[in-house]
């Protein structure tokens, strides 16, 4: 179930969780350092898709990261996994870091510099070279980055 949310501008907003405690408890899990809240979390916000398809950047970015993460973990996050998987990881970590700083670079007030929109954000220069890498080089970035 969707609910109605008044926004700062005094404007009805529908949005895919049921109340503010569900938000926060979703947001508390995600952040978490605990591989099964993070799950929950992912699984809640799978839930919110399905609700409400056209879900904020913020939550879209967050459900991406979240699940190569867990992705990640579940492939044992060692040298042991095959190239295949691996490769995959490399794949999946490029596009999310894509995704994020392209969505932030649309709402962002710096349309010039994915610099100056990462330095107005806190954002390391290290990602945007990451990004860079992933979208303008000849191979993905390392996954030990």
């Amino acid at each position: 179930m969707a609910a109605i949310h008044k926004n700062k501008g005094s404007q009805l907003q529908v949005v895919p969780w049921y109340n503010k405690k569900e938000w926060e408890e979703t947001y508390h899990q995600a952040y978490s350092e605990d591989l099964e809240l993070q799950e929950k979390a992912y699984t809640q916000m799978c839930i919110w898709k399905t609700r409400y398809s056209n879900l904020p950047l913020g939550v879209e970015c967050t459900m991406d990261i979240l699940y190569v993460r867990l992705c990640d973990k579940q492939s044992g996050g060692s040298a042991g996994t095959t190239s295949y998987q691996h490769r995959d990881l490399q794949l999946l970590y490029s596009t999310a870091v894509m995704r994020f700083l392209n969505h932030l670079t649309v709402i962002s007030n710096y349309k010039d510099s994915m610099y100056k929109m990462a330095e107005q954000n806190r954002i390391p220069d290290w990602l945007i070279n990451l990004r860079h890498e992933a979208a303008h080089g000849n191979s993905v970035p390392a996954l030990y980055l």
